[in-house]
């Protein structure tokens, strides 16, 4: 096919979510909670036979929709493609045309495509956002998405053995990176600096005492020094260190992104959304009485501050960063000095391996177990 075709050679044309495969398990006998429920611990996965998953996804997805399948393996990647090519739905039949401003739209200018990826030996599918030939319609386009969601869990389980779909929160126009952050490798739980237990070197333990002397190339070669004025240099020159300020910057680079987030890797992230919500910076004024009074009071507060959580000031603050590559872009900050890597949380190094989440005291909470 031609657009499958234009997909292998341009394969940022179309945007990818990845969704993880979760099996149902029966839930307990309270009449509170739904008679099935995720097992997030449970390492079982469906096995999908082209063949037999059409059949079902026919049989229980969109029996009211003419649609066009076909299953097509990738030369360059290790997975299997579904392009579904939705041609009649009942959202463009005559009747709901006459009310419409389409009545005189062809139904090959109404039909919807979409491609569903299937990573080999991986708990995950990734799909594409619906492409649409004439105007978009928001209303059939979400409707679409819900049949195809339903047909597809309904196509990977069978009697006794049910699945479901959960959002990872990761979505990129790169499918390289996705079958490196959510793929069947050991670099899914293991991004940034963490990414050195990852790698195919059984040889290499924390535990081991002996000194490396492998040259860091790009850490000693020549680079030019970090600005005066960035935090990283006023440290520097506050305390005097030996160590010069541009190796000691590509240095704590390297041990808080590891081998990651490199401009020619080829796992670059175009768009990283975070909402944070952390509680409002808050100085409190105390005055001791005797000695230890201010320690005492200081630790009260914080102990309220715990117990009652909701109680500070949370505000919402949208951040979103943009770029060929977000991650490359801030190690290369970090490596200038423009960002203190000291200080940098860890979420902006990339290793939780998300595109969109929440930020809560710090780190990303709201990103696993989202059902779509």
């Amino acid at each position: 096919m031609a657009d499958l075709q234009h997909l292998y050679d341009h394969p940022t044309s179309h945007k990818w979510a990845a969704h993880r495969i979760l099996p149902l398990e029966p839930a307990t006998s309270s009449t509170d909670e739904p008679f099935l429920k995720v097992d997030k611990k449970s390492l079982s996965i469906p096995r999908i036979h082209p063949s037999t998953f059409l059949e079902h996804l026919q049989t229980h997805v969109l029996p009211d929709v003419k649609a066009h399948f076909q299953f097509d393996r990738s030369q360059a990647l290790r997975m299997v493609i579904l392009r579904i090519f939705i041609i009649d739905s009942p959202y463009n039949t005559s009747l709901a045309l006459l009310h419409g401003e389409g009545r005189n739209t062809s139904a090959i200018q109404l039909a919807r495509t979409i491609y569903v990826a299937f990573p080999d030996n991986a708990p995950f599918v990734y799909t594409s956002n619906l492409i649409t030939v004439g105007p978009p319609n928001a209303v059939e386009t979400k409707s679409l998405r819900t049949l195809i969601f339903e047909g597809i869990r309904k196509a990977l389980s069978k009697p006794r053995e049910r699945y479901t779909l959960m959002s990872t929160g990761m979505t990129t126009r790169n499918l390289l990176a996705l079958m490196q952050f959510r793929g069947p490798g050991r670099s899914n739980a293991a991004g940034g600096g963490w990414g050195i237990y990852a790698k195919d070197t059984p040889a290499d333990t924390p535990l081991d005492g002996a000194a490396r002397t492998e040259p860091l190339s790009e850490v000693s070669g020549n680079v030019k020094g970090v600005r005066q004025d960035s935090p990283l240099g006023k440290r520097m020159r506050r305390t005097g260190l030996a160590v010069p300020v541009s190796k000691r910057a590509k240095l704590l680079a390297q041990a808080r992104f590891g081998d990651s987030a490199r401009t020619t890797d080829g796992h670059g992230l175009e768009r990283v959304d975070i909402v944070m919500e952390d509680p409002f910076a808050t100085t409190s004024k105390s005055q001791p009485t005797d000695a230890g009074g201010a320690g005492e009071e200081s630790e009260q507060s914080d102990n309220e501050s715990t117990a009652h959580p909701s109680s500070s000031w949370r505000p919402s603050v949208r951040l979103t960063l943009q770029g060929s590559h977000v991650f490359a872009g801030i190690r290369q900050l970090v490596e200038s000095g423009v960002i203190d890597g000291e200080r940098m949380p860890g979420w902006l190094t990339g290793e939780d391996n998300v595109t969109t989440a929440t930020v809560r005291d710090g780190r990303i909470r709201a990103h696993r177990g989202l059902e779509v």
